[in-house]
């Protein structure tokens, strides 16, 4: 006979007892703020359920931080993960949003220039701690065009400026 065992404690009650992962650490110190009111001040639904915007801009920034290299494997983590999705500000008992849902809100926020915002405040915070020095920052903003999945060879235009794509017999290098 299979009898199983009642749970004794909460899952945020688990939480509580559990150390401080690196990215917990890492989110409560960012100041979202100006960021926020900014991004409350747009009326646009993240999803069909309207998914907390904080949650999603923590999401975006994990990905990040635990360098997972898609929307699908940020997802996929979301989805397997209960910590993960907890860490992030979403329910631990609810599915995660889609990944629909996290590229309309990736471009959401460059639109509205949130993404710079946020990284010229974190800048500016690693300058006022000395992290970083002015005559050492440089930052490459070239615009390149690049797809999330390789792109089958039937697909690419033969010229110099489409990423992943062979021109003359050469692999184009891209630095």
């Amino acid at each position: 006979m299979y009898i199983r065992q009642e749970i004794l404690l909460s899952f945020e009650e688990i939480e509580k007892f559990s150390p401080p992962t690196k990215l917990e650490l890492i989110l409560s110190q960012i100041d979202l703020s100006d960021v926020m009111s900014k991004l409350e001040s747009q009326d646009v639904r993240t999803g069909p359920r309207g998914y907390c915007k904080r949650a999603m801009l923590y999401a975006v920034i994990a990905r990040i931080v635990e360098k997972i290299p898609t929307i699908k494997a940020l997802c996929d983590r979301l989805r397997d993960d209960a910590r993960f999705r907890y860490n992030c500000g979403f329910d631990p008992y609810q599915p995660p949003p889609s990944q629909a849902t996290f590229t309309r809100f990736m471009k959401q926020l460059e639109e509205a220039g949130i993404a710079e915002l946020l990284f010229q405040q974190q800048r500016d915070k690693a300058m006022a701690l000395g992290l970083i020095q002015k005559e050492n920052v440089s930052v490459d903003a070239t615009h390149v065009k690049a797809y999330e999945k390789a792109v089958a060879r039937s697909k690419c235009k033969k010229d110099d400026s489409s990423p992943s794509c062979e021109h003359r017999g050469q692999q184009v290098l891209l630095v």
